[in-house]
């Protein structure tokens, strides 16, 4: 049994709770109530949350188009923060340090507003401060009239970005992150977002 389903049960006959645990992570709550309706059909309580699920999916809401234009907020302002300040600096400066920084935030923003977290809103905030000065802070070397990094600068570059995962990993997962299935969704997603990455940039090749 899943760490959300323990909970759900535990909670089964405590609305208030129960409704916290919905918010807190919707998709996962959905497939859990799913899950143990089957296992016990008889169940009103879950009875009544596969009714208000199945209604909440075919009747859309004004908050989801609130939603849709915050996300659009957040591509268009990650895609300044990749594409504008490269017109000022040199991009073999800018691209390696910030192009990472920029894309895995906006994509944490995008879950944060689709399941608001005030707690990870604030380490987002922080961590993207302490990220931003560090790589700014990276030294190069010049050699003749060129210019490299150093094993050591590479490695931060490379490990940052990793940090940065972990981030998002965190705000995907919210409050299920000891659950094994939401894992694998995180691994699922992370799957889908390489493969679509790739068809974007092969079809910007030809």
């Amino acid at each position: 049994m899943t760490t959300t389903a323990s909970l759900i049960l535990d909670r089964l006959h405590d609305p208030e709770k129960l409704e916290s645990l919905y918010r807190q992570n919707p998709e996962a709550f959905r497939e859990t109530v799913d899950e143990l309706i089957r296992a016990s059909p008889d169940s009103i309580v879950l009875r009544v949350w596969r009714a208000r699920l199945e209604h909440n999916q075919t009747v859309p809401s004004a908050k989801h188009g609130t939603k849709l234009w915050y996300a659009l907020g957040i591509c268009l302002a990650v895609g300044a923060l990749v594409r504008f300040p490269a017109i000022a600096f040199e991009e073999w400066w800018y691209y390696p340090r910030f192009g990472p920084l920029w894309i895995i935030l906006g994509l944490a923003g995008y879950f944060l507003v689709r399941r608001p977290d005030r707690a990870l809103l604030m380490t987002g905030v922080i961590l993207a401060a302490i990220a931003t000065g560090y790589v700014s802070l990276l030294p190069t070397t010049r050699l003749g009239e060129d210019w490299y990094y150093t094993d050591s600068v590479v490695m931060a570059l490379i490990h940052l970005p990793i940090a940065l995962w972990c981030y998002l990993g965190l705000v995907f997962l919210g409050n299920s992150w000891r659950d094994v299935r939401a894992r694998v969704r995180f691994l699922h997603y992370n799957g889908e977002l390489v493969i679509l990455t790739s068809v974007v940039g092969l079809g910007g090749l030809v």
